[in-house]
């Protein structure tokens, strides 16, 4: 196909990734002039920009009416299965219109200092999704100087439209439901909650929503029974290591991410020790993996977080008021087969 015929096409960021070859956020980075792009990959991906013809597609749209016709998704680490599946749901949305996205991925809190610190958005995007980012005072300030709409997705700020899920709830039927299949001690895995990254912390919700559980049913809260580590399958194998340190192998556990949960199974795996004959576990986010290995898990609507996100940012780009400034989704509890009921007692 001729550059001249391309040109009277709508040319997005995924033609150009589908021309390079390579994926939509590597496509941003390159656009946003991010560091560690090989610069192969860099040159790839210029030579398709420049064969679509797509920075002057870009440009004219900018200039005909003073809008990008871009919304900028910011996240900690796209590679996570959580993270790419709130894009797909904000993708799904976004693809049915005449907008593109560019993505920020912040790598950990130095790169998140330096993503508000420079804000290089203004102008060059007409919106703003956050995922699973609560702003500081400073970002908050900086975020409403930028005079664009901001959503927040699986999170909370009362400045900002947001959407997110009861995690308290997610917590309390992840431990409740150990409890109804009658074990007395349930052990958690939590993450490092002194130090949440990137300032939004689930787990402090999620661990309310454990004791929550526990005080309803006149179990006592054990600090000894909880474990923090990080939120992915090595922070499982970290907390699996932790709980043989300290005891007998718990015969009850929640863990707060399915990442933990299947880092945990691994490492108990690797020692012989069977799930569910020799304990049960619960998960949480319900990541395809999960449904795989049977795991019993809390499951949060990801999907439909993006696309509520994707909606209400539309709609304030438009001009237009979300009936809800604030949604919070429900949790719901995927029974598997990695837990099984216990005699220890009765109710």
């Amino acid at each position: 196909m001729s550059k001249e015929r391309r040109s009277t096409k709508k040319i997005t960021i995924n033609d150009v990734a589908k021309i390079a070859g390579i994926g939509v956020g590597t496509i941003s980075r390159v656009l946003n002039d991010a560091p560690h792009v090989k610069e192969s990959t860099r040159r790839k991906v210029l030579n398709a920009i420049e064969d679509l013809n797509y920075t002057t597609h870009y440009a004219a749209r900018t200039l005909s009416n003073g809008k990008t016709y871009l919304v900028g998704i910011v996240a900690p680490i796209f590679i996570r299965p959580f993270f790419f599946e709130v894009l797909r749901g904000i993708e799904s949305i976004i693809s049915t219109t005449s907008y593109d996205m560019t993505l920020f991925n912040l790598e950990n809190d130095e790169s998140k200092n330096r993503f508000f610190k420079r804000l290089p958005i203004r102008g060059r995007v007409d919106g703003l999704i956050l995922i699973s980012l609560y702003p500081s005072e400073k970002e908050r300030r900086a975020l409403l100087n930028l005079e664009i709409p901001v959503v927040l997705v699986d999170s909370f700020h009362p400045d900002f439209y947001s959407i997110s899920v009861d995690n308290e709830l997610g917590g309390f039927l992840a431990t409740e439901y150990l409890i109804n299949l009658g074990y007395k001690e349930i052990f958690h895995i939590n993450e490092h909650l002194e130090r949440p990254p990137f300032g939004f912390a689930v787990g402090s919700l999620r661990l309310k929503g454990y004791k929550k559980a526990l005080s309803l049913y006149n179990l006592p809260f054990k600090e000894k029974n909880v474990v923090y580590t990080l939120t992915t399958k090595d922070g499982g194998r970290k907390a699996g290591e932790m709980m043989l340190e300290r005891e007998r192998i718990p015969s009850a556990i929640f863990a707060i991410s399915d990442l933990q949960a299947i880092g945990l199974l691994d490492y108990f795996k690797e020692r012989n020790v069977k799930l569910p004959e020799d304990f049960s576990l619960v998960g949480y986010d319900d990541l395809e993996l999960a449904q795989y290995l049977e795991l019993t898990t809390v499951s949060q609507p990801i999907f439909q977080m993006g696309q509520l996100g994707a909606l209400n940012l539309l709609d304030l780009i438009q001009g237009n008021t979300p009936s809800t400034r604030n949604i919070s989704l429900q949790p719901q509890l995927k029974e598997r087969k990695s837990c099984r009921r216990t005699k220890l007692w009765n109710f």
